[in-house]
């Protein structure tokens, strides 16, 4: 509740403490979600960097306990982030990385993050055939290193402008 309205203090003291408790009694299910949650507060309050070391854990931690909707949800945090530092075209990815799994699982979620990601390609420029080749290229990354490589390169202190169109393919 306090999240929802905005209270970050008293939110941000009430996940620490849930944190802890999730820790203490080894629930990785719990403790990755609350890992999201603080990341949420992070990103509410402009702070990009522990918001992304927050989604990352999460993501981490819900990929290795086979989470699907969870990991989807934090490529979506997590390319929202991107998108917000200026990483648009590594930002869509993760968004699309997001909607793939979405789609794969039947979750309920999946029209509005095609909306999201078709809404984020939009603001890019992009026509359909760049829409359709971000897809395949989140596709590619997942299946590569489940887009670790991507996550990395989205948030290097300095990618230069030929890292991110290498790895794009263009």
């Amino acid at each position: 509740v306090d999240l929802r309205e905005g209270e970050f203090g008293p939110a941000r003291e009430k996940f620490d403490r849930a944190l802890q408790m999730m820790q203490a009694i080894g629930d990785r299910a719990g403790e990755a979600s609350t890992w999201h949650q603080l990341g949420t507060i992070e990103l509410s309050e402009g702070e990009y960097g522990p918001a992304r070391e927050r989604f990352d854990r999460a993501l981490q931690m819900r990929q290795a306990i086979g989470d699907r909707a969870g990991e989807a949800q934090s490529f979506y945090q997590l390319g929202f982030l991107a998108f917000k530092l200026g990483r648009g075209h590594l930002g869509v990815r993760l968004i699309a990385i997001c909607y793939l799994i979405n789609r794969a699982i039947g979750h309920g979620d999946t029209e509005s993050d095609y909306r999201a990601l078709t809404g984020f390609c939009a603001q890019l420029g992009y026509d359909r055939a760049q829409c359709d080749a971000t897809l395949a290229g989140a596709m590619a990354a997942y299946q590569i290193d489940r887009a670790r490589a991507l996550i990395e390169r989205a948030f290097a202190d300095d990618p230069p402008e030929w890292a991110w169109q290498v790895y794009l393919g263009h």
